[in-house]
């Protein structure tokens, strides 16, 4: 039989399995594969019968990174897909297993398990995937990401059946998952280390210890009167753990390095050397580190302007159970339109070149999504990356807005960058629309125009909106520019692009072309006589 590795923070994990768990834990430290996994199994097997749930925030999330996950921590407890269950549809009806309680009609978004026990697939932004549910367990991962007032509503439906299991501490179980929160929104994922007993977390630890001595006494092969007496009194200490159990909070962090005996020291030199400095401090050193308060951007709330957004209709079609997120085209969303022009701006810089993409819906306006390659990838790479991923939109014509920062030469080809830009998408087959703004705005003219839009409270302004699953590095680089007093006024502190301990993709690279696209878009609505632009068709 093949061993499997388990770290010390799974391992008091399992341990522990308290009614409600919290785990924050840094990248690769095995939250899905190890305690996802362990916790939907043990609920499971020791309830036959019962449904549980998973949840993330989106249903793209669900198949690209929970999925996956999960069932490769099942394989290693042995199980296979297709024996002993069965993604989004039933099994054979001649296997003759048994159906849960409370089974859905339908399998689109569900998993069949041997037992009769299922587990609902459930996206906070599809609220068809469980309609009226009523589950007995649930687990949500990337649980920062999560809106609480739509969590809210999953978590009332956790009720299931209390008639056959409530005796048991595993009914109404909740398991979330995270790396450390960072904003306001998730901050109620901490509130819950308030709510651990030291006390009984330690009971449970010292319960178990007398459990696995007993165990090993059983091994050593009593005669049967002291085997029966030891068995007897393992049954006696579990249903002293599962009382305890029974109404328990169990906090817990961790960082990747906790896992290092698994992971190696190569793939922490490697997350060092490829993730930005702000993403390893937070997803590997699992630290907590808020946005800059009063900063450039400071009243940005992810949670009033952001939002998540997938094509159902076109998931679906794919008749995928779970997948990699490698495939995601623009055919995984629906937030834009396909008839439209796309507008973009962008950022260059020898260290990283930036594009942000957006669309005007008139009431709203959507920063749909960015991309960005680093030195020495050259501009011609990013409009790849763009046109690679729009490939399947219909009609393939940009608006292309760029400042004086375009126009300087290129001293290698030449060319300003703008013309770079633009020939490239025509290489592609795009038609573009250059839109020259002039002069860049000052800083001052951009964070007062960045103050209304945020507060909202400017009604010629659109609203805006951005796509917090294609946009996540850029609200890095949102939240981490500063403000400092210039000679002029408020002025964005850059001194981050020059700092060699951050990397380009943490500076303010990015927000500077969403600065770019923003006042292009939307600084003339509040002048509507002139929009002080020289449009140049090609």
């Amino acid at each position: 039989m093949k061993k499997e590795h388990y770290n010390i923070p799974q391992i008091l994990f399992y341990a522990i399995l308290a009614k409600v768990n919290v785990l924050i834990w840094g990248r690769a430290t095995g939250k899905t594969t190890g305690p996802g996994a362990m916790f939907s199994h043990d609920n499971i097997t020791k309830m036959p019968r019962s449904i549980g749930g998973f949840v993330n925030v989106s249903y793209e999330k669900l198949l690209t990174v929970l999925l996956p996950a999960v069932v490769s921590g099942w394989e290693k407890l042995g199980y296979q897909r297709d024996v002993h269950f069965f993604i989004k549809k039933f099994p054979p009806k001649k296997w003759n297993w048994p159906s849960a309680y409370l089974q859905p009609l339908k399998p689109d978004h569900y998993i069949s398990w041997y037992n009769g026990s299922g587990v609902a697939l459930i996206s906070l932004d599809r609220p068809g995937t469980y309609n009226g549910g009523s589950i007995d367990w649930l687990y949500a991962d990337e649980a920062r990401y999560l809106n609480k007032k739509r969590l809210d509503q999953v978590l009332l439906t956790i009720r299931g059946n209390a008639e056959h299991f409530q005796h048991l501490s595993n009914h109404g179980s909740i398991l979330f998952t995270s790396d450390m929160p960072q904003g306001s929104s998730s901050k109620w994922l901490l509130d819950f280390y308030e709510q651990m007993d030291g006390e009984t977390i330690e009971l449970i630890l010292s319960i178990q210890h007398q459990i696995i001595e007993l165990s090993h006494h059983l091994r050593e092969k009593p005669n049967q009167r002291g085997a029966e007496k030891i068995l007897q009194k393992i049954k006696k200490f579990e249903s002293y753990i599962n009382e305890l159990r029974k109404n328990t909070v169990y906090f817990s962090t961790a960082s990747t390095f906790d896992n290092i005996h698994a992971l190696g020291l190569d793939v922490i030199k490697n997350f060092k050397r490829t993730l930005s400095d702000l993403e390893f401090q937070m997803s590997v050193l699992n630290k907590e580190i808020s946005k800059i308060e009063n900063g450039f951007y400071g009243l940005f709330d992810e949670e009033i302007h952001g939002y998540v957004d997938s094509n159902f209709s076109h998931i679906d079609q794919l008749d995928l159970t779970y997948t990699s997120s490698d495939v995601i085209d623009c055919r995984w969303d629906s937030d834009f339109l396909q008839y439209e022009p796309l507008d973009i701006a962008c950022d260059y810089n020898s260290a990283i070149n930036w594009v942000v993409i957006g669309q005007d819906f008139g009431n709203e306006y959507k920063i749909l999504n960015s991309l960005f390659v680093k030195h020495p990838l050259r501009i011609k790479n990013l409009v790849k990356k763009f046109c690679d991923y729009y490939k399947y939109k219909p009609l393939k014509k940009v608006n292309y807005y760029f400042d004086h920062t375009a126009i300087p030469e290129n001293a290698k080809d030449d060319v300003t960058f703008a013309d770079e830009w633009c020939n490239a998408l025509m290489e592609y087959g795009w038609e573009v629309n250059r839109i020259y703004m002039g002069q860049a705005p000052s800083h001052k003219s951009r964070y007062t125009l960045f103050q209304k839009t945020f507060a909202e409270d400017e009604e010629k302004l659109s609203k805006f909106r951005i796509n917090l699953n294609r946009n996540k590095q850029l609200i890095v680089s949102l939240q981490g520019a500063g403000l400092k007093q210039g000679k002029t006024g408020f002025e964005k502190d850059k001194t981050p692009e020059k700092d060699p301990k951050v990397k380009p993709e943490d500076a303010t690279h990015g927000s500077e072309a969403l600065d770019t696209l923003w006042y292009a878009t939307q600084r003339w609505k509040l002048d509507s006589s002139s929009t002080g632009f020289m449009d140049v068709m090609y």
